[in-house]
């Protein structure tokens, strides 16, 4: 739960590579993220990506 980290994640939820926002997805439902500032906005907007693979990845781990 670093800082610094959940900084640089955020930093590419808006990638235009679907991949990248999928390792974000996958982050950003990782348990570690619960209760780090920004991440609950970050989940919501990764559930309204354009791409469906990373609307279910972070369906798939939100909360894990």
């Amino acid at each position: 739960k670093k800082p610094e980290v959940a900084k640089f994640i955020l930093s590419h939820i808006s990638s235009d590579n679907k991949y990248i926002r999928k390792a974000v997805a996958l982050s950003v439902g990782n348990y570690w993220s619960k209760g780090v500032d920004g991440m609950a906005d970050a989940a919501k907007k990764l559930m309204a990506d354009s791409d469906e693979d990373v609307q279910k990845t972070i369906l798939s781990h939100v909360g894990e």
